[in-house]
């Protein structure tokens, strides 16, 4: 273990202690010092005695290293070293028979500069606070990227540390707080420092924002986070790394000395580095450049003379260009990531989730940004000299065979003004039609792209119906025999067929992911257009790699929806081009002719299962699937609309739950019953689907959304039984798409949904839903079916309905949950009836109980298990709270007057291994 000195400002390393012989008799005379200075490779040797006279005093380094380092202490990493597996890495140490995690302590520090072992830090406290930043530098070109990144500190006053990292490619960039400041505000700090940086040295990764410590700005729920390896690791520093640099990168002659000499940065410091280096960079995220104000950021003003080639990206060399400019060009194509946002606002790690998505693509002599940001680009630079290398394709005699509405027509006209661009319309529009009418404009040929087969064979029926295409096919093979392989003028290249004719194809997006790159360049280079119906699926990665390869003159996107739940819409803009049209949500000519109504059903779902609130989605839907309650409540429903005479799809996410309603159904409902799902067989899937095809006899149709939900071209359909739940916007409006057809025969569309909100998650996801209802036109209705649990829904604003019932209790008013705020405690008193008790059940309940005294009229009883967050009423009134707080008066509430309901739910909660006397 060595032992650290200092004498006249100078730190040194008694490295070990040595006897030393006389030459004659062998006999020990004294004891050697062995010893160096610190962070320096000479050793030399003196006697002991001398050694620690000379020296001032002895240094206690572990104190100074946790003074700096002043991270977690309740827990800390060691790294391991598998030779038989090769693996490398950290974990955290814990002890071997309680598998408790260990402590931090000036022993493991000690252990760890001896090299007795390597550490790794966590620097994200528990309170969401940190002592330090640290970025973490480690591409080719690190020592580049740490001199820039030094000069941004020095120059707005940010004292900083580098250390070399443990592999030696790279680098820590060491920033230390006087006092713990917010991880959100450490990391901005870092953000912007990077961002700056970014203007002097343009090769700095995107990638470098996810290398930040803390790598988030809240703890995580489970998990002390992320970790960063420690400095001064002692075999490391023999070997020059894990130690601290100097201005020319080589080791500290006195890495201590550095240690405790660099400065502290104060909060106010922090906060001023911040606003200074937030109005230097001005670089613009992707969504940004709409604002017309970028138009004046002169980090744009790019040579007048500035010439872009364009194929399947836009190149921009980089010679002429300075490192701001280059820098904000590669800001362009950049956007924020919102699953980074989501998973660190639900305090979920964000390892291996970049904070950035980027587009641009760069190599040493030029930006590659893609194409759909030519329209932004000749915005504001008018003067670029465009050298276009696009496929032309060949050209077509064909003739349109069908007539647009004027609305069409004016849809048609804006995509071809334009080579690029997307036509989001509503379902039933007739996006195929006027995608027809686009190509026997342009007399291009055309390449159409589809993400599911399926889809495939409706545009081949749907081309072959609108086009009259009198060129022959370009493509000429041969059969295994010999002979000319035949070839329609419509090609197709999906499943088992790949017969192109080069005039007018199509493709499924799956097979052709699958070619190589210089394949597919190959296969696109025969189509000077091509369309891409569902345009919403680019963002997939398989498929953008598909279009980043498209260097068609024309470029067309379709889509009844072209957002995302992910947040990754910017995908599609940038590879396909903004929006040309937009229709409405409703079709103007019917939106006062045909009703829209939602029929809500309340489901008990989960209320007498002690599991639910901790299943996840595919446990739980498969648990809904079988609840055999609630299949009979859609049954029901079923019954009543057939009876009716309507044609109804019954969606469900499950083939078995789809297998088992059919069945149901089949017993239930005199009207034909038929089915559909991905994995039938080809022949029974295509008997079902004609069979309810033109007709207009009364049917049900069961069938998953996976298939379903798009492209399916049934116009009778005008009820929609949701039997399962969903929440995106754009899954919903599919599924309500498939009613959007013929309208001119449907007096209402009508749909079912089944609410299992009595299981927080899935009351938030019919709030969601509740949203894309309205936006569509829909009405919520009732009736006696809808208030079987006698339910009612409240998104926030239910206090007065709740304090009035809590009043109005003549027997007990019980208050369950697992994570009740003192603020809800107080409201349900404050409404509690004179003389009365207020029984609390709930697990945890240490903290809450301080916030109230011996002499407030409450009953405390704990549970050992997860309970859901509720009051129950005279046994006979139940209130569920999907959100936290629910004092607050805010959020989703469910109110169930139902007494055979709640003897049950507190049957549950009394069964569990504490007695619930009621």
């Amino acid at each position: 273990m060595t032992e650290d000195y200092e004498a006249n400002g100078r730190h040194y390393e008694l490295i070990m202690q040595a006897h030393y012989y006389d030459d004659k008799t062998d006999a020990v005379t004294g004891e050697l010092a062995i010893f160096r200075v610190t962070g320096n490779t000479h050793v030399f040797a003196m006697p002991l005695a001398a050694f620690k006279k000379k020296m001032d005093r002895k240094l206690d380094n572990t104190t100074l290293y946790l003074s700096r380092f002043n991270v977690r202490r309740d827990v800390y990493a060691v790294r391991f070293d598998n030779k038989k597996t090769g693996k490398k890495g950290y974990t955290p140490k814990t002890d071997y028979t309680t598998r408790q995690r260990l402590p931090l302590t000036q022993q493991v520090i000690q252990q760890h500069l001896d090299g007795t072992i390597a550490i790794g830090l966590y620097p994200l406290l528990a309170d969401d606070t940190t002592n330090l930043l640290a970025l973490d530098i480690d591409q080719h070109n690190w020592a580049d990227i740490a001199q820039s990144l030094r000069q941004v500190c020095a120059q707005y006053h940010v004292p900083c540390l580098v250390e070399k990292s443990q592999s030696g490619n790279g680098c820590h960039l060491w920033i230390f707080f006087t006092s713990p400041i917010s991880a959100q505000k450490a990391r901005q700090l870092g953000r912007n420092l990077l961002t700056t940086a970014m203007t002097t040295t343009p090769e700095i990764s995107f990638a470098a924002f996810d290398r930040m410590f803390p790598s988030q700005d809240l703890a995580i729920k489970h998990g002390p986070g992320n970790l960063i390896a420690a400095p001064l690791q002692g075999k490391f520093r023999e070997e020059g790394r894990t130690v601290f640099l100097d201005d020319d990168l080589q080791p500290l002659a006195d890495q201590w000395a550095a240690l405790k000499n660099v400065h502290t940065l104060t909060e106010a410091a922090t906060d001023a580095a911040i606003s200074q280096l937030s109005s230097a960079n001005g670089y613009l995220t992707y969504p940004e450049t709409a604002d017309t104000q970028l138009q004046k950021n002169d980090l744009l003003s790019l040579p007048t003379n500035l010439q872009i080639t364009e194929d399947s990206v836009l190149h921009i060399a980089k010679a002429g260009l300075n490192n701001r400019q280059i820098g904000a060009l590669r800001w362009l194509a950049t956007f924020d990531n919102p699953q980074f946002y989501k998973m660190q606002k639900a305090r979920l790690s964000t390892y291996q989730t970049p904070r950035y998505i980027s587009l641009t693509e760069e190599t040493a002599t030029e930006l590659r940004l893609p194409r759909g940001l030519k329209d932004y680009l000749n915005g504001i630079l008018p003067h670029i000299r465009w050298k276009e290398k696009l496929v032309t394709g060949h050209p077509l005699q064909v003739t349109f065979k069908g007539t647009l509405r004027p609305d069409q027509e004016k849809a048609k006209r804006a995509m071809l003004q334009n080579d690029t661009g997307i036509l989001s319309a509503r379902t039933g529009f007739g996006k195929t039609v006027v995608a027809a009418a686009m190509i026997a404009e342009r007399k291009v040929s055309t390449l159409v792209l589809v993400n599911n087969k399926g889809l495939a064979d409706q545009w081949r029926a749907q081309l072959t119906k609108f086009l009259q295409i009198r060129t022959k096919p370009i493509i000429e093979e041969k059969t295994a025999t010999g002979r000319p392989r035949k070839k329609d003028a419509i090609g197709r290249y999906y499943g088992a067929v790949k017969n192109r004719s080069g005039i007018v194809d199509i493709a499924t997006l799956q097979t052709l992911a699958r070619m190589s790159p210089a394949n597919l360049r190959n296969f696109l280079s025969a189509y000077g257009q091509i369309i891409m119906d569902e345009v919403h699926h680019i963002p997939a990665f398989t498929y953008e790699g598909v279009l980043k390869e498209a260097a068609a003159r024309y470029l067309c996107g379709l889509s009844a929806t072209p957002y995302r739940e992910d947040g990754l819409d910017p995908i599609i803009t940038m590879r396909v081009g903004a929006i040309r049209y937009q229709t409405g949500t409703l079709d103007p000519a019917y939106v006062h002719t045909v009703a829209r109504t939602v029929y809500p059903r309340f489901t008990s779902f989960g209320a007498l299962m002690p599991d639910a609130q901790g299943m996840g989605l595919p446990e739980a839907l498969t648990a809904m699937g079988q609840d055999v309650q609630r299949n009979e409540l859609i049954v029901a429903d079923v019954r009543r609309c057939a009876g009716e005479g309507r044609h109804i799809l019954v969606l469900t996410q499950r083939v078995n739950h789809a297998e088992e309603l059919s069945r149901l159904l089949q017993k239930a409902v005199t009207i034909p019953v038929h089915t559909l799902y991905g994995q039938q067989d080809k022949q029974n899937q295509a008997a079902q689907r004609e069979a309810v095809t033109d007709t207009r006899k009364p049917y049900c149709l069961v069938a998953t959304g996976s298939y379903i939900g798009e492209g399916f071209d049934v116009s009778s359909i005008d009820t929609l039984v949701l039997a399962l739940p969903v929440a995106g916007k754009s899954i919903l409006t599919q599924y309500l798409g498939r009613m959007q057809r013929s309208l001119a025969k449907k007096p209402e569309l009508r749909v079912y949904d089944y609410v299992d909100g009595l299981l927080p998650v899935y009351a938030r996801m019919y709030k969601k839903r509740l949203r894309t209802y309205h936006g569509q036109g829909y009405i919520i209705a009732e009736d006696a079916s809808t208030n079987r649990l006698q339910s009612r829904f409240f998104d926030g604003n239910y206090w007065t309905a709740l304090s009035e019932d809590i009043a109005a209790s003549t027997k007990q008013v019980v208050l369950t949950g697992n994570r009740l705020q003192p603020e809800d405690v107080r409201a349900c008193l404050t409404s509690l009836p004179a003389g009365r008790v207020l029984t609390i059940f709930g697990n945890k309940l240490t903290d809450l109980k301080a916030s109230f005294t011996p002499d407030d009229p409450i009953l405390w009883q704990d549970a050992h298990r997860g309970v859901p967050t509720g009051i129950i009423l005279d046994q006979e009134l139940l209130w569920f709270f999907a959100d936290q707080g629910f004092g607050k008066n805010t959020g989703i509430a469910f109110r169930v007057a139902n007494p055979q309901l709640t003897t049950a739910v507190l049957k549950l909660l009394g069964n569990g291994n504490i007695s619930l006397d009621l």
